[in-house]
């Protein structure tokens, strides 16, 4: 999550209410929240880089003849 997110611990129902009354009352901060998490799933997750971590790991197991 990062700075992405707001954080609680887990099983601590107050907390995470905390958490949601916050992004119901404060829009600046949902806003700015939802740009960054947008940000750091694109740049963590697109196709391209999933298929990137997927090569490595294959060519880890089975390298290619390159012989």
């Amino acid at each position: 999550v990062g700075d992405a997110g707001l954080i609680f611990h887990e099983g601590d129902a107050r907390a995470l209410a905390a958490c949601l009354r916050r992004l119901v009352t404060e829009p600046d901060l949902r806003a700015t929240l939802s740009l960054w998490a947008r940000d750091q799933a694109e740049s963590l997750y697109s196709t391209e880089k999933v298929a990137a971590q997927h090569m490595r790991i294959y060519e880890q197991f089975a390298p290619r003849n390159r012989g």
